[in-house]
């Protein structure tokens, strides 16, 4: 098969000469073998199964070609984990609180060293066995006193306050999304009711914290709780959301930002995984830019596979964010092309939750099953057309070598044979792979 085969059949898509020439350029760079009818034998079965989405995506109001739907959208800013972890680790000890939370008098104003010393300067046996001795009601008065302290000086009660203020700043060193999570505020108040409640801004709650143990009067807090609540503030970003069943968008789907993933074209242990997502009929990437690419292999910001077929929406993990707590950026991500698809399939935009959505899914080839093992992951469908128990949905697909065009189900960590001839009259059309990093 060659170009001109390929244009014949798929060519009212896209510009199949030039999608041709920019996988093999990628398979080349990445050092997979590869060749024009390789190639073209891939993205026939590719137009053939992709065919029914592709003409869904062309639906939308926001197709841009190439099989890519693009939509303009603000999202929240999300805060570094890291940085937001370090700095309630850190806080109290930044803050000062120590000084402003630890005592040194209980609340007769005393010290450990006044109960230290008793004014008793002889004590006899007679003393020790009249139990209602005036000395012996000192001695049992201050040896119960000297327990309001520790070894140190301190009040046991402020030690106590301080360390269960340090432990609930530290209960919010995961939330670092602008509103608090349930299971945060949970967490704080079961502990000491600090009035906390799921969707309140996470700074507020932060500042509650602090005040409800008297952090907020420490010097330098002011400072501090402005840099924290910069840090958590939800500033919305413009960005552009794509939808594509573009190969190019597959076989980079872990080109990442600072990210990568077990399916990168070059590195990953499931590189055959992006084409198993690339030749079957339900698998759409979805990936976030600040910018509209003009070359497709520039690291994507957020990267989310959705599956689409018989009414079923399968959600997968969200990367680089699936498994640190940040669970909006799901929602995020489902709000968008839930809206989309709806809009595409001209219904209304009501769906529902699948329980037990997993045990719908059919799974083909050797992509790593994130929508099975991710507890964000979810399986919705649309209300209007609630689907039978026998509804089920497939995933994945067997791989095509590029180079020989046949099928190629070896390891998951390869794309192409390693040894195998393209059919004769094409041998003209081929490249090696080669390529100097």
């Amino acid at each position: 098969m060659n170009k001109a085969n390929l244009k014949a059949s798929w060519g009212a898509y896209c510009n199949t000469d030039k999608l041709v020439d920019d996988l093999m350029t990628l398979f080349t760079k990445y050092g997979h073998r590869n060749s024009e009818h390789g190639v073209c034998k891939m993205l026939d079965t590719y137009f053939t199964n992709k065919k029914d989405l592709i003409d869904l995506l062309q639906k939308s109001p926001h197709y841009i070609g190439d099989m890519r739907v693009c939509i303009d959208e603000e999202m929240e800013r999300y805060a570094n984990k890291q940085e937001v972890y370090n700095f309630c680790a850190n806080f109290v000890k930044n803050v000062g609180a120590e000084k402003i939370l630890i005592e040194r008098k209980d609340e007769d104003g005393k010290t450990l060293n006044d109960y230290l010393k008793t004014g008793i300067e002889h004590v006899s046996a007679k003393d020790f066995m009249t139990k209602n001795s005036s000395k012996m009601q000192i001695l049992k008065l201050n040896n119960e006193n000297r327990n309001r302290f520790n070894d140190k000086g301190e009040t046991v009660k402020s030690r106590k306050r301080f360390e269960n203020a340090y432990n609930q700043i530290l209960r919010l060193k995961n939330n670092y999304t602008s509103t608090l999570d349930a299971g945060t505020a949970n967490n704080v108040n079961k502990i000491e009711d600090c009035k906390l409640v799921s969707g309140m801004k996470t700074a507020r709650a932060f500042n509650r914290v602090c005040t409800h143990y008297g952090i907020d009067k420490c010097a330098d807090y002011n400072k501090l709780f402005a840099q924290y609540a910069d840090m958590v503030s939800g500033l919305k970003r413009k960005i552009k959301f794509f939808i594509s069943a573009n190969p190019i968008d597959y076989l980079t789907m872990s080109v990442g930002v600072n990210w990568t993933s077990c399916h990168h074209i070059h590195t990953g242990g499931y590189k055959g995984g992006c084409m198993s997502y690339m030749l079957d009929s339900t698998s759409l990437i979805t990936f976030v830019h600040d910018h509209v690419p003009t070359d497709w292999t520039d690291g994507k910001i957020y990267r989310c596979m959705f599956h689409y077929g018989n009414n079923l929406l399968v959600q997968s993990r969200v990367y680089p964010q699936g498994n640190d707590g940040n669970t909006d950026l799901y929602s995020v991500f489902r709000g968008f092309v839930q809206i989309e698809l709806a809009t595409m399939l001209g219904a209304n935009n009501e769906w529902k939750r699948l329980a037990s959505g997993t045990k719908h899914i059919d799974s083909f080839g050797v992509h790593y099953k994130d929508y099975l093992y991710n507890s964000g992951c979810n399986v919705t469908f649309l209300k209007e057309n609630e689907p039978c128990n026998i509804n089920r949905i497939t995933i994945g697909h067997v791989g095509i070598c590029p180079y020989c065009g046949e099928e190629f189900t070896g390891s998951s960590s390869m794309l192409a044979h390693s040894n195998c001839v393209i059919p004769s009259g094409y041998s003209h059309y081929y490249n090696t792979g080669s390529f100097n990093f």
